[in-house]
């Protein structure tokens, strides 16, 4: 029996415990030798471990590192309003991260497990690769990967399409892409846009880019275009004292919807006498906010100052969505629509082949019984 003991650092157990927020009485209950292997009286068993990770809803992987993760919580850099940096998170924020990376890193050893090759696209741009980087050089690398036209924004009818455009391209070569306005199944524990818009975590075979599904239509577009050019670049997590990257994003996300010359040409065909309305007009041709294009122009000399003061305060209500779903209440498109059909077949796959539980399956899926799991993934097949 004993050489079916797994020794690990009991910090790793207590590190668990406390992410996952469940009641330590009620984990006790489950798992009675608990405070054992805290204490290295003795140690759990294989199956053991693997059984109290999925209760405590964290990556099994984790308990076999020398010391607890760093979730870089504090230290990452979200979209928000404004590219404001927040300060203390929430615990609805830390729950979706923490969420995001486990999704992320169950997708990387399924990956592996299959002989999937890193993705090469994923840091492509680091400072540690290349010499000098600049916002065009992100763009040119966003339209060759994705195979994306410069006026591509102005092909397509609305900024929802857009979204939905630009999120199966990225999609397609391997990015998993996460679309949710409230923690797991939990509608009331709701997400706020004024605390964050959307985050992305770089990983060499499953970067992911979590998206608050609040913000409005518009926000989404540019915010999926900004993230990526953050994989791109092999920046997870940022210094907050280092806002050059984040400025390189917020350009790069512009000029991807935007290109200069296109917008050059539009605004001398756009025959409104008032630039307000010039400029609302030429943020819905190219399916940006108006504050975002505004900041564009007022760059390119084309507007005053006062001006993007004038569009920032008629536009300064909040831009997060009503309470609603994506499809108005249907529990099914709200379902595949929160997460990458990639990432669902890969967990049916790995349900097939015996190398994940159904439990594990529900977890990942936030979903609790058989017939939801089956109807989901035949759904999703259509």
């Amino acid at each position: 029996m004993a050489s079916n003991l797994v020794e690990i650092n009991p910090k790793l157990i207590i590190w668990a415990i406390e992410v996952s927020q469940i009641n330590y009485a009620d984990i006790v209950i489950k798992f009675p030798r608990i405070g054992e292997w805290v204490s290295q009286e003795t140690a759990p068993t294989f199956k053991q471990l693997q059984a109290l990770c999925k209760f405590l809803h964290v990556p099994f992987g984790y308990m076999f590192l020398d010391e607890p993760p760093e979730l870089n919580i504090i230290k990452s850099e979200f979209r928000t309003i404004s590219s404001n940096i927040i300060g203390s998170p929430s615990q609805a924020l830390q729950d979706v991260l923490l969420d995001a990376q486990y999704i992320s890193s169950w997708m990387r050893d399924y990956r592996i497990q299959n002989g999937v090759e890193a993705l090469e696209y994923v840091g492509c741009l680091a400072s540690s690769r290349m010499a000098y980087v600049d916002y065009s050089t992100i763009v040119t690398k966003i339209r060759d990967l994705l195979q994306l036209e410069a006026d591509w924004s102005k092909q397509i009818a609305n900024n929802k399409l857009a979204f939905n455009d630009f999120r199966k391209r990225i999609e397609s070569i391997g990015t998993i892409v996460i679309v949710k306005g409230f923690v797991r199944t939990n509608t009331r524990r709701r997400l706020s846009i004024n605390e964050f818009r959307a985050f992305a975590l770089c990983d060499e075979y499953a970067p992911t880019i979590f998206i608050n599904s609040k913000d409005s239509d518009n926000g989404r577009l540019f915010s999926i275009i900004h993230e990526f050019a953050h994989i791109l670049l092999g920046t997870d997590h940022l210094e907050n004292a280092n806002r050059q990257p984040e400025t390189l994003c917020n350009k790069a996300a512009i000029n991807t919807l935007a290109p200069l010359k296109l917008v050059k040409d539009s605004w001398k065909n756009i025959h409104e006498q008032n630039i307000i309305g010039r400029i609302l007009r030429i943020s819905d041709l190219f399916k940006t906010s108006p504050h975002a294009m505004a900041i564009h122009l007022l760059n390119m000399d084309y507007i005053r100052d006062s001006h993007l003061q004038e569009i920032i305060r008629i536009t300064q209500l909040s831009s997060e969505k009503p309470d609603e779903t994506e499809s108005g209440g249907n529990y099914w498109n709200t379902t595949l629509f929160s997460i990458s059909p990639n990432f669902i077949n890969a967990v049916a796959a790995q349900v097939n082949s015996g190398r994940t539980q159904y439990t594990e399956a529900f977890r990942l899926l936030n979903i609790s019984k058989m017939s939801t799991f089956d109807s989901l993934i035949e759904r999703v097949n259509k």
